[in-house]
């Protein structure tokens, strides 16, 4: 891989209250530089997260 990010493997687990929530579950994704990239979906958890890597 040249310049870019790779993520492998990658989870996020929230734990409250007796609860766990899986926000993330082993994701891998390549992003290179350059590139646009676009992350949908129905919260702000999945982006919030990635944004934070």
């Amino acid at each position: 891989m040249g310049n870019g990010v790779k993520v492998d493997g990658v989870s996020k687990i929230y734990k409250g209250e007796g609860v766990k929530t899986h926000a993330l579950l082993n994701v891998t994704a390549e992003f290179q530089e350059g590139e646009c990239v676009s992350v949908g979906g129905p919260s702000l958890i999945l982006k919030f997260i990635l944004h934070n890597l």
